[in-house]
């Protein structure tokens, strides 16, 4: 919080100075205080990410072997043997005057503010070198705070934010325009998962090699999610371990948690008047004293369940594990993980095509399919439109019957790439259907808007390597090489096997009826083509294992 608190005086210094200047050029003096803002806050995260990169470097060296690895992202999450968990992050290079930390061979911490030409010894009011680890000194070992002062000058903290001091004893500035810097102490790190080695290599050239296992491990599938139960809801959990000894279960109050060898059964308190949300923590160790945890995010309601809604949607709103509905959660901006950015409308790089430029009414009455497909036929097959599809505050009806052909609902195809479907904000923009979409007899109805890539499909890669579970953003392939970041690809699957389908079929054969070809021989798509998903992705980056 100090170093928050830091970033807004060094802004508020910003503001006084060009306050000064008050005979500038409006505009030029506006773009100069936005141009200062957008340095203070990209200053206040660089901040943020090395004191986090230097916790987690800490705990990294203290740990004796790292027990679970997992790629999120551009982070790692890595589980120690003590039961604690830290990110590491590779450092990435932005345009401030950051101080490079790192620890030295005898295991104190150092600082370089010429990009590691020289280093010299963090110190405390004494002059005494900080110990980065307990081997390094008597004393505890110490995790340093930095923040940037009022004066736009480098401080730093030995005893958890209490006190700050300058850098080295020097003004060391923040603010000045020296060039490049790392903004975390990780330059590289990589994980072979073969050799179960972690190798993170420091922006000061060190390198250090984790040893990890990954023989140790108690999972349940589908509870990455928080988990919604209706009053008394009784659920099951398949149970994956392997190498465990012992287990403890800290359950919140009124809940039942009991652990079998392959099966977690959670009963959800029959009594409340308001909605919780909290966590069932299952802590386990292994013969070798090695600690984790697994922790599952719970929701209770203050109903049971809907009665008017059907079973299948029951799973899929309470995240049952026995869901077969799909989840598009994942779908938008960063898969749904990250808020998306505003986009300024007066773009230079993208055009505003606004629907009721194109006839749209947006009174939730009239049809306002027309007005979107005059828009999609301009770009249709571009890679990169560049184009932004407006609709201004109100209720948009896209598919009514009348926008039927014969008795049958056409989506709306948007096949091109390079755009943004905009609104005016929460509530405030609606687009819906008046009518549900129909298809002929025996035949799934067509979505509404179906987002299409505009690529054919050709040269198939076999997936290898485990099931990649619900969420992830992780494949592995047996040949990457015609693949690059940037470029989509499509996960296909097309299987015509009994099992499967019948699975796929559970939420419709509630009468327990088994599908077979013989008997359930009108349905030609499933008995030629089986169940056929398509599912298209951009790559991030790719990895050698």
């Amino acid at each position: 919080m100090k170093n928050n608190k830091s970033i807004k005086y060094l802004w508020g210094g910003f503001f006084c100075l060009f306050f000064l200047f008050s005979c500038q050029d409006t505009d030029e003096l506006s773009k100069e205080i936005n141009l200062l803002k957008d340095r203070a806050v990209a200053l206040e995260t660089a901040t943020k990410s090395l004191n986090t990169s230097l916790e987690s470097l800490q705990a990294l060296l203290k740990a004796d072997i790292i027990v679970g690895v997992t790629y999120v992202g551009d982070k790692y999450r890595i589980e120690l043997n003590d039961g604690s968990t830290i990110e590491v992050v590779q450092a990435s290079k932005v345009n401030l005057s950051i101080p490079l930390l790192s620890i030295s061979k005898e295991g104190f911490w150092v600082f370089s503010t010429d990009n590691g030409v020289t280093f010299n010894s963090l110190t405390d009011e004494k002059g005494n070198k900080i110990p980065a680890t307990a081997e390094s000194a008597d004393k505890t070992a110490v995790t340093p705070l930095l923040r940037v002062n009022l004066d736009g000058f480098w401080e730093i903290s030995t005893n958890g934010g209490a006190t700050y001091s300058l850098l080295g004893g020097k003004e060391c500035t923040a603010i000045g325009k020296n060039g490049v810097s790392e903004d975390g102490v990780f330059k590289e790190v990589v994980y072979d998962s073969e050799k179960k080695i972690l190798t993170v290599t420091l922006t000061d050239g060190q390198v250090y090699k984790i040893p990890c296992t990954e023989s140790f491990y108690l999972r349940i599938p589908g509870t990455s999610k928080q988990q919604v139960f209706p009053l008394g809801e009784k659920r099951v959990y398949e149970v994956e371990q392997n190498e465990v000894s012992a287990v403890t279960i800290l359950a919140p109050d009124d809940w039942q948690a009991d652990l079998e060898e392959q099966q977690l059964t959670i009963i959800a308190p029959s009594n409340t008047s308001v909605e919780k949300e909290e966590n069932i923590k299952i802590i386990y160790t292994s013969i070798q004293g090695y600690l984790r945890m697994t922790t599952i995010s719970v929701k209770l309601l203050t109903t049971g369940f809907d009665a008017n809604a059907t079973l299948a949607w029951n799973r899929f709103a309470t995240n049952s594990p026995e869901n077969i509905l799909l989840d598009f959660s994942y779908a938008g901006y960063k898969h749904g993980t990250e808020a998306p950015p505003a986009v300024h409308l007066k773009s230079n790089d993208y055009t505003v095509y606004n629907v009721k430029d194109y006839g749209a009414k947006g009174d939730g009455k009239t049809s306002d399919r027309e007005a979107l497909l005059s828009i999609t036929q301009l770009f249709k097959y571009q890679a990169n439109a560049k184009a932004i599809i407006y609709f201004p505050e109100g209720d948009y009806v896209l598919h009514t019957a009348a926008d039927d052909e014969n008795g049958v609902s056409k989506p709306i195809e948007i096949n091109f790439g390079g755009f943004v479907l905009k609104g005016a904000g929460r509530d405030k923009t609606i687009i819906r259907m008046a009518d549900r979409n129909v298809n002929v007899a025996n035949s799934t109805p067509p979505a509404m808007i179906n987002i299409k890539h505009t690529v054919d499909l050709q040269n198939p890669v076999r997936l290898t390597g485990d099931v990649a579970p619900k969420g992830t953003f992780v494949i592995n392939v047996a040949d990457a090489s015609s693949f690059s970041a940037g470029q989509w690809v499509c996960l296909r699957l097309i299987d015509t096997s009994p099992s499967l389908i019948n699975k796929e079929l559970t939420s419709i054969t509630a009468d327990g009826n088994v599908w077979n070809k013989t008997a359930n021989s009108q349905w030609t798509n499933l008995t030629n083509s089986g169940v056929q998903v398509y599912d298209y992705h951009q790559i991030v980056n790719k990895k050698r294992k």
